[in-house]
């Protein structure tokens, strides 16, 4: 129970710290963001808690609520001739991901060695926002994407990406005519 107790307590003055953080540097979109990640011991799933702070000389209010935790794990997929492995963004596996895109998303979780995607400028943990124009925001948005891309070869082979990286919005053309997978096995 004393453990408990601490735990809440503890929770409470990050709550507050945290609150004091983003309200002093006048981050106000940012606040229900970071809020909403914080644990509440006890507090039943959609129950909201109100906390009131003071700015500047006035009263403002913010209140939070627990959500379900949902799947631990995103999806994952490997796209050899892109030359990289996409995984699903999870807000509590990939916190720092899930702040640059809360409503989730898909990201570059690993690039091949010299590959397609390697030498084309993606990185790992970029976010892919578009491929070729087309909005992604799942796994199945990349396969029906890989699909068109893999039957439009040889005539297609390149096509733009727009990916967020750390906040930043960069835009890069993914050339994937070389079979890089298929020259490493020979």
């Amino acid at each position: 129970m004393r453990t408990l107790r601490l735990l809440f307590i503890a929770s409470r003055v990050f709550i507050s710290v945290i609150l004091r953080l983003f309200l002093l540097s006048g981050v106000t979109s940012v606040l229900q963001r970071a809020v909403a990640v914080v644990f509440l011991p006890g507090r039943p799933v959609g129950k909201a808690v109100k906390f009131d702070y003071a700015r500047g000389g006035e009263t403002l209010s913010a209140s939070v609520a627990p959500r379900e935790k949902g799947k631990v794990e995103g999806a994952e997929k490997v796209y050899p001739r892109w030359g990289f492995t996409a995984k699903e963004i999870n807000r509590f596996n990939e916190p720092e991901l899930a702040f640059f895109a809360p409503s989730g998303g898909v990201y570059v979780a690993a690039t091949a060695w010299e590959g397609n995607a390697a030498t084309s400028g993606l990185k790992s943990r970029d976010i892919v926002k578009s491929m070729d124009g087309k909005k992604v925001e799942t796994i199945e948005d990349l396969d029906v994407l890989y699909k068109k891309a893999l039957d439009g070869l040889p005539a297609q082979d390149k096509m733009s990406v727009t990916v967020d990286r750390k906040g930043i919005e960069l835009h890069y053309i993914l050339k994937y005519r070389e079979d890089t997978e298929k020259d490493d096995l020979q």
